[in-house]
């Protein structure tokens, strides 16, 4: 065959040729993750025209011939093809994995603890929303989260209608709306499962908003600053304020916080600084009236002796008579509220004993901690936000609520996630395998360097 001029054309015709194309074969064949199929064709193929142009510019050989040493140069396709794989195999924490399974354990057994206390029905129901949350925990969890990130605008907007459906037509639960009932007469906490679409929404945004800014101009740069700080900041904070949901617009906020942080986002982390700042001077400062209220049922826990810690008292009661090993599977302390709720950490304790408040205690801080070591492990700024934020959102609500059984926190109406199984419980669940999902992705979408 004869040389030929190694211009643009011929090189795209090149690519084309059946020897090239057998070889990515051979190599994709050995990497079992097809998600990245594609990617490294492509890589390897450009690797491959770049060696040949090269050969063909330097000895003017003919077509078969270049290939034939770009081919080689390259190395065994098996070689490569089991490199390639080794590279991007999908990443298990077996730690976090068996973490899950002992929190999910722990709630089995929370059920168990509690079953004569509920009413009729309900202990169905947890096993029903448990189920359902397990399944969609394996479904999320082989999800491709980018694909769901493509999608933020719709989520967002999805998530802000639901809250607003929610004040205009919820049902209002202790002078709150934040609940809507599905049918079933299973009560839907919208407000609190809010934060973690939100921050899903919002860092797909950041993720466009970022591939748009390095196409346009620095005064339409603002413009893009300002719908951010609408978007992210002022709608939300209306909303929960409306509600009010002080709780979930803390975690909400500290969440977010988490994300910009990350992600660098510091105009942004900034103006919700300030944005939060002001909420707070209203509620406290400006509104006499409820900021009275407010601080004196969030310090209670402070007082004994006021009028508030009935409930934190009751709590430490149960655990003070707990001793080393509980009252037993089937005690009954009428004297403790919710305790098939936000209580039910301090109950198990009564029932079980310290020993037990012990290990479930140690599971909660192992669980956090191995969430934020994971997270720290992505590599790409806009996912490790993502994991870490989401994470966070769980992990603010299992301190906060064991915090608060053991009297270190205010009452606020949270109970434990993924362990007390409830309508949030399929939520909760869903989320632990979006974000172990992330980290199972972590390498697939880059080359690991083995190419050279």
């Amino acid at each position: 065959m004869k040389s030929y001029p190694p211009n643009e054309s011929a090189l795209s015709e090149l690519a084309k040729h059946p020897l090239l194309q057998a070889y990515l074969a051979q190599v994709c064949s050995h990497i079992r993750m097809k998600e990245v199929h594609d990617d490294i064709r492509e890589e390897l193929l450009s690797h491959l025209l770049d060696i040949i142009e090269e050969k063909i510019d330097q000895d003017g050989e003919s077509e078969e011939q270049v290939i034939q040493f770009a081919l080689i140069q390259m190395g065994d396709s098996e070689t490569l093809g089991k490199q390639f794989n080794a590279a991007h195999k999908p990443k298990k924490d077996y730690g976090m994995i068996g973490l899950v399974a002992g929190m999910i354990l722990f709630g089995l057994v929370t059920l168990f603890a509690v079953k004569v206390s509920l009413v009729d029905g309900l202990l169905e129901h947890k096993l029903l929303y448990a189920g359902i949350g397990i399944v969609a925990m394996f479904g999320m969890y082989f999800v491709n989260y980018r694909k769901i990130l493509h999608f933020a605008e719709p989520l967002y907007a999805g998530t802000v209608g639901l809250m607003l459906f929610t004040l205009w037509h919820g049902v209002e639960m202790n002078g709150l709306k934040q609940w809507l009932i599905l049918p079933g007469n299973i009560a839907f906490p919208v407000f609190a499962i809010s934060p973690y679409f939100l921050i899903t929404a919002i860092a797909g945004m950041i993720l466009h908003d970022k591939e748009a800014r390095s196409q346009i101009s620095a005064r339409r740069s603002w413009w893009i600053t300002m719908k951010q700080i609408i978007l992210y900041m002022g709608i939300p904070l209306a909303l929960y304020f409306k509600s009010p949901a002080l709780i979930p617009l803390i975690i909400y906020s500290l969440s977010l916080a988490v994300l910009l942080l990350i992600t660098r986002q510091w105009k942004l982390l900034a103006a919700g600084i300030c944005g939060v700042l002001l909420v707070i001077t209203y509620i406290y400062v400006l509104n006499a009236v409820q900021s009275q209220y407010l601080l004196e049922r969030h310090t209670a826990f402070l007082h004994p002796k006021s009028m508030g810690y009935y409930q934190t008292g009751r709590s430490l009661e149960a655990i003070r008579t707990a001793g080393l090993w509980g009252h037993g599977i089937d005690a009954v302390n009428d004297r403790l509220p919710y305790r098939t709720g936000e209580f039910v950490f301090s109950y198990l304790i009564y029932s079980f004993g310290w020993v037990f408040g012990w290990c479930a205690g140690l599971l909660v801080l192992l669980f956090i901690v191995r969430m934020y070591l994971i997270g720290l492990r992505i590599k790409d700024r806009i996912s490790r936000g993502l994991f870490i934020s989401l994470g966070s959102i769980l992990c603010l609500q299992l301190a906060w609520n064991v915090l608060m059984c053991l009297g270190l926190l205010p009452v606020v109406g949270l109970s434990l996630p993924i362990v007390n199984w409830s309508s949030t419980t399929i939520v909760d669940l869903a989320v632990v395998g979006y974000i172990l999902g992330m980290y199972r992705r972590k390498d697939l979408d880059r080359t690991a360097g083995l190419i050279v």
